[in-house]
């Protein structure tokens, strides 16, 4: 076996010329006008022998011993190269090989660094005009060595640009010299052509288009790795499934979603309907159609098609599932895409083979392409119905007045417009096909439906593609929505699946440079962290500052596609860290709403600004009074979500706070997070009780984290917030008088603030009541009273259970009169405030609260990780860790609860992933002056490796066991200062370090 090993592949190189594109004619060409216009015998056959040769061994091969000056020959090459870029004019992205673009896809999705290897010094320049550049990592071309192949050199200098050890490089080459150049370079060769030329490779095909990547990334056989839930994992990039299961088809619907932050498209199959749960939830279309819940619209769907053979469906039915077979689906992370292969008999004998693939774009985010592929063992007369779907699933009512099907020319339409605000959602459908052109069409509309019949005769063996373009566009994006949906179908059915696909990825590889966390010795951990880091992406709306991250994503109608704490607490720090532009969004969006949360406070009869515990589009609060349901008697319980979860406020501040010390983007908080901070300062001080006889504030009736135990009062967790908030507000008021007199002044004048006010606010932040640990158990109460309750478990609560689906807290649930509590509470305290307690008082709090702790929320297993972490519970942060990645992946319970549907992906969960590893086996700690990291990582892990950004100045991080190494960018403004393991340092731009335990 060739120099290189197959079972560890990290990149692919591919050479230009043959593999990538043809451009050997106008290379020809070029060379033989050159031949022409001096007098030499030149023709196809001696072309060949250029074939993967530079330009000047190229001439020398033409010259065949004529005597030439230097001076000479280096004016021939660059007038062959004159003719040769002239000719490259012609060039465009329909010159790009068949399976080309898929080839480098597949790497790509398979987590595969990729590289131009390519001796021509127009590499650049040819990859510019077919529209590719940008996929690939490196570009190593003619200007980057001095030796050409067939010596090493270019694919070396490749490796290291994308920073691979040349053993895990593969290499796509044609030419006899390029495959002697990489495995002269100790790299796996893959030959494109003839076996005469390029035989002598680790594998061949005969065309780019045949190459298959499974042999060679495993070449033993697949090496899958079984979890829980059905779930197989191969690359640590994608989750799949080998069996549907039709009790699952909620929870897979979400898991399997896709989606770009304005649109989420569920994760089901094209021939499936609202019985199914397809969904498209549409960002910005909040609407109100019983008269309580204002959730978004599942927008009609344009990606609906069905097949049939003779008037017989060839679907897979969940409830119908005989004669399915070699069925599996898969969710590639890397790049969103969403996947289908199967096979299903037709009437008698024939089998049909049937693969379906769709992305939401995130090149432009309005539309979602889908291609589908049916191959027949036998001839066959095969139908598809296709077309708009307009009678979608909703959870509260429909929330269109009116549906209407039409059709523009070619495309099809579906005209609705909402119940409530009367927002205008279009829906389009562009349709192309590669193959046998239909025998039979016809196009029709019925109720909330428009269609088209596609009918198709297949030979033995043919294959059938048929691509989809769907596109959404509302009267909240702007005007004349159905013109802007009509051309952006239309232009990326004219551009095709692949080359859209292609253009979206750019956008992911972008995105995951700073986003990704490499874990290796622990796929399943990878894989599960991905897929967080995944979600949490795709459900925030990255084009705009204007709207919230739902808590449900856009995965479903669930929790209404508002913000709650979730958003800053546990979402926003992924974005702080990786792309500080977004977080800064994250918290002007709670600018945009603090009309909103002040609007909340004065209807509740405070101050200043409340913000909402579930908000939408205006920042008033869409959390009903109602939220659930006695199971056992049907009534109504009135939940105290919306009035006295009140922390929602002051960790708003908390965020502020932490985006200014992440950043140093002091501009920020002048313009805007000032007036947030003082307008929550000003509700907390008006929330507040002081108790004349203890001579402190209280904060009474109140909930806090722990959602099972209402109407409590001073729990931990909210006051030290309140407190923390207040003390935020009066730093920035006292820095804003300092250095910027004339901003306070705007504020003050436009807040009628006084010193009157600015003297409570300090009165209350020194007077409040902190519960204190208990100097002999350590402990800190969560809420006064706690400890006087039942001491219990979670287990024994739920025997006491009538039924499995009811509701555990206020005002009559199982836990309320019980020390059991939903989620991490005084843990979260802990988490937040870590340096205002003891190591040995975390660790005792952590030893007393877990236990009672059902973990009913997403959000309390990140929590108990993190701070397992830091005590040095390592095993117990790893189970939690994966409890928490495995929140949506693993889950198999109902989506119902207390009657309400609370389905969907747990986005909080998901962005949470990224603090679990950062901020607990890293030990992230950032200061107001410089980092902090402390490192303690399973034992199985090999490496750890992530980027962080602080401060405009990129570090990037590599744990490998003991072992810390460290690498500020080069182009950072300036030092990283930091603290690892008790060693203090500071990374000049360029620098790296490497620290030892």
């Amino acid at each position: 076996m060739p120099a290189g090993d197959l079972t560890h592949l990290r990149a692919a190189i591919f050479d230009l010329d043959g593999v990538i594109t043809d451009t050997a004619e106008y290379h020809y060409l070029g060379w033989k006008r050159l031949a022409d216009e001096e007098g030499w015998p030149f023709d196809r056959e001696a072309n060949e022998q250029l074939r993967g040769v530079s330009r000047m061994d190229s001439l020398d091969l033409l010259l065949d011993g004529r005597e030439a000056t230097e001076e000479q020959k280096q004016a021939w090459a660059e007038r062959k190269n004159a003719y040769y870029v002239e000719s490259l004019e012609q060039v465009t992205p329909d010159d790009l090989l068949p399976g080309a673009l898929e080839t480098v896809l597949a790497c790509k999705e398979e987590g595969l660094a990729v590289a131009i290897g390519s001796s021509s010094k127009n590499a650049r320049l040819v990859l510019d005009r077919l529209e590719v550049t940008e996929l690939f990592d490196a570009i190593s071309d003619g200007h980057s060595v001095d030796r050409a192949k067939p010596a090493p050199d270019l694919f070396l200098d490749a490796a290291e640009r994308l920073g691979v050890e040349p053993s895990r490089c593969v290499v796509f080459e044609d030419a006899e010299s390029g495959v002697d150049a990489a495995l002269a370079a100790g790299m796996v060769a893959v030959g494109i052509g003839p076996a005469e030329r390029v035989g002598h490779a680790t594998v061949r095909f005969d065309t780019v288009a045949d190459v298959d990547l499974e042999p060679l990334l495993h070449p033993d056989g697949p090496r899958d790795q079984h979890l829980q839930n059905n779930l197989i994992i191969q690359s640590g990039w994608e989750v799949r499934e080998r069996v549907l299961e039709p009790e699952q088809i909620i929870t897979t619907g979400s898991n399997y979603l896709i989606g770009n932050g304005y649109l989420g498209y569920r994760g089901t199959f094209p021939e499936w309907t609202a019985d199914e749960y397809v969904g498209c939830i549409v960002s910005d279309t909040y609407d109100c159609a019983d008269g309580t819940w204002k959730e978004l619209c599942n927008a009609p769907n344009a990606l609906y098609g069905r097949w049939s053979v003779d008037g017989e469906p060839v679907e897979m039915h969940p409830r119908a599932l005989e004669g399915v077979a070699g069925y599996e689906r898969e969710l590639n992370v890397r790049y969103g895409v969403h996947r289908r292969s199967w096979s299903r008999r037709g009437p008698g004998t024939n089998l049909l083979h049937l693969f379906d693939e769709r992305f939401a774009s995130y090149d432009d985010l309005h539309v979602i392409p889908q291609r589908q592929v049916v191959r027949a063992e036998e001839p066959v007369e095969l139908t598809l119905v296709t077309g708009i779907d307009g009678q979608v699933w909703n959870l509260n009512g429909d929330h269109f007045a009116s549906c209407e099907p039409s059709d523009d020319g070619d495309e099809l339409l579906m005209e609705a417009v909402t119940v409530e605000e009367g927002v205008e959602l279009v829906v389009a459908q562009a349709l192309t096909i590669d193959g046998p052109e239909p025998v039979a069409t016809r196009s029709w509309t019925e109720y909330r439906r428009a269609l088209r019949e596609l009918t198709f005769e297949l030979d033995a063996g043919e294959e059938l593609v048929v691509e989809t373009t769907m596109a959404v566009r509302s009267s909240n994006d702007g005007p004349d929505p159905r013109a802007e949906v009509l051309e952006r179908a239309r232009a990326v059915a004219a551009k095709g699946y692949l080359r859209a696909k292609a253009e979206h990825a750019v956008h992911w590889d972008r995105r995951w440079r700073g986003l990704d966390i490499r874990i290796d010795g622990d796929l399943a951990a990878q894989t599960v962290l991905r897929y967080n880091l995944y979600q949490a992406t795709i459900a925030t709306p990255t084009h705009t500052d204007h709207l919230p991250i739902g808590a449900r994503g856009l995965s479903c109608q669930a929790y209404q596609g508002g913000a709650f704490w979730d958003q800053e607490i546990f979402n926003l720090p992924m974005w702080l860290y990786t792309e500080p532009e977004q977080a800064r969004s994250i918290l002007a969006y709670r600018h945009r709403t603090l009309d909103g949360a002040r609007r909340k406070a004065q209807n509740l009869g405070y101050e200043g600004a409340f913000y909402a515990w579930v908000s939408g589009l205006t920042g008033d609060e869409l959390c009903p009074s109602y939220f659930f349901e006695d199971v056992i008697s049907g009534r109504p319980i009135r939940n105290h979500f919306n009035d006295w979860q009140i922390h929602v406020s002051p960790d708003i501040a908390h965020a502020i706070w932490q985006y200014e010390r992440a950043t140093g983007d002091w501009d920020f908080i002048e313009q805007h997070g000032a007036e947030m901070l003082f307008e929550i300062a000003r509700f907390c001080v008006s929330r507040v009780h002081l108790n004349p006889v203890k001579g402190h504030y209280e904060v009474i009736r109140v909930l806090g984290p722990d959602e099972y135990h209402e109407n409590v009062d001073n729990n931990a967790f909210t006051n030290y917030q309140i407190h923390t908030a207040l003390d935020r507000a009066i730093t920035v008021y006292e820095r804003l008088a300092a250095q910027s007199p004339e901003r306070l002044s705007e504020l003050v004048a436009d807040l009628d603030l006084d010193d009157e006010e600015i003297t409570r606010w300090r009165d209350v932040r020194e007077r409040i009541y902190l519960p204190a640990v208990d100097p002999d158990t350590g402990l800190v109460a969560q809420f006064d009273g706690y400890f006087d309750l039942e001491d219990t478990t979670p287990e024994a609560l739920r025997e006491r259970l009538i039924d499995p689906g009811e509701y555990w807290g206020w005002p009559n649930g199982v836990a309320v009169e019980t020390q059991v509590l939903k989620q991490a509470d005084v843990l979260q305290l802990l988490l937040m405030h870590w340096d205002r307690f003891t190591r040995e008082d975390i660790a005792a709090n952590y030893d007393y609260y877990e236990p009672r702790t059902q973990h009913g929320s997403s959000l309390s297993p990140s929590t108990y990780s993190i701070v397992a972490n830091r005590i040095g519970r390592h095993r117990e942060a790893h189970r939690m860790f994966m409890v928490s990645c495995g929140t949506d992946l693993f889950t198999r319970e109902s989506k119902v609860s207390g009657g309400t549907f609370i389905g969907g992906i747990r986005t909080a969960a998901c962005g949470a992933a990224w603090q679990i590893v950062t901020r607990g086996f890293a030990g992230l700690r950032v200061k107001q002056d410089s980092l902090e990291l402390d490192p303690a990582t399973p034992e199985h892990w090999h490496r750890l490796a992530f980027g962080l950004q602080w401060h405009d100045r990129w570090l990037d991080v590599d744990v490998r066991g003991d072992e810390v190494r460290l690498r500020a960018r080069e182009d950072n403004p300036g030092d990283v200062p930091l603290a690892v393991w008790g060693h203090t340092l500071r990374l000049a731009p360029g620098a790296q370090e490497t620290l030892t335990r």
